[in-house]
């Protein structure tokens, strides 16, 4: 991450008002907190607002400093429910498997909830990871941003896939404050040199009890909407990649797309060129890549898939799908 970044608008005001719900259970001001800060209260009532994650650093070192309590992380964490990650929560809940949870969290927590972090979605063994890596120098706010971040992961979990073994490794020492609230958290493991989540591999393709591939594709798009709109990349291929994605009237146009992206039509022409592509390049792509989805995590005939993807023949779509990956779309879902 950036340092340019620090003063960008990414934390989601959903957790601005969580800690300031911490603060007040601690008979500490909200006014305490963002004193001399650039914060407009005013946006506490708009839920797509974010804060630069700078200024929220602020108010959690005051928070930590004031309250004096260091289990704040842990107490942010067991806070949330899916609803406090806004659209993103429900994309969770809609997954089929925990295993396309924890793949849609690796790919998105980290730009649209939490930005100082990257993160890793590895098996070892017996078990499933999910391994967290600060993305910004913490410094004394390390210990809390860990804290936070894979508590908060663990709820998520209970709450989609309750009953499942979860097992939390720190790479700190066992903190005085765990016993206080070590029987509402899972299993936690200290001294691992590691900041991880793990579940036992022959869990993760557990049915989800609230999985809806409708309203997880939705979530995706949106998600990949969002984050070419706060700019999670400056990266021109990954940020045009982001925007092509099948809304309800099909993909972005060129002109649409260079619009989004306030340039012309004909410098974003001349831009993918220089990266040896092209728009047809990138919609084949695109659809290359919505077809296998569709393919392999539905049952839609060819003809509902083929008109998905923006094509009013099958024929059409099956030449494409075999010039594309080298199989005819029935034999490669066989």
């Amino acid at each position: 991450m950036k340092p340019t970044e620090y003063r960008q608008p990414r934390v989601p005001i959903a957790y601005v008002i969580i800690t300031f719900e911490q603060a007040a259970a601690r008979g500490i001001s909200q006014a305490q907190l963002v004193a001399d800060l650039d914060f407009d209260p005013a946006i506490l009532h708009k839920p797509d607002a974010r804060i630069p994650l700078l200024t929220y650093g602020h108010m959690v070192a005051r928070l930590l400093r004031i309250s004096d309590d260091p289990g704040l992380g842990y107490d942010f964490g067991l806070r949330t429910t899916l609803t406090s990650h806004g659209l993103l929560g429900f994309g969770l809940m809609s997954q089929p498997s925990l295993r396309h949870a924890l793949e849609l969290g690796e790919k998105f927590v980290p730009h649209l909830r939490s930005p100082g972090f990257t993160l890793r979605f590895f098996t070892e063994g017996e078990d499933t990871v999910l391994e967290a890596r600060e993305a910004v120098p913490y410094g004394p706010l390390r210990q809390y941003a860990y804290d936070m971040l894979l508590v908060s992961f663990s709820v998520i979990i209970r709450s989609i896939a309750p009953g499942i073994r979860q097992q939390l490794w720190f790479d700190c020492p066992e903190p005085e404050h765990y016993a206080q609230y070590r029987n509402r958290l899972p299993e936690i493991r200290f001294n691992m040199g590691t900041n991880q989540l793990r579940v036992r591999t022959a869990d993760l393709d557990i049915p989800l009890s609230h999985a809806n591939i409708t309203t997880a594709e939705l979530v995706a798009r949106q998600c990949e909407e969002e984050l070419s709109r706060i700019g999670a990349t400056d990266d021109l291929m990954a940020r045009v990649r982001a925007m092509m994605i099948n809304a309800n009237n099909g993909y972005l146009t060129l002109e649409e797309l260079a619009g989004n992206m306030n340039t012309s039509t004909r410098t974003l022409k001349r831009k993918l060129k220089e990266h040896e592509t092209s728009y047809q390049q990138l919609l084949d792509e695109a659809r290359c890549r919505d077809s296998i989805r569709l393919l392999e995590e539905t049952t839609l005939p060819l003809d509902e898939i083929a008109y998905r993807v923006g094509y009013s023949e099958s024929s059409n779509f099956c030449r494409a799908f075999q010039r594309w990956t080298g199989k005819a779309p029935g034999s490669y879902r066989r």
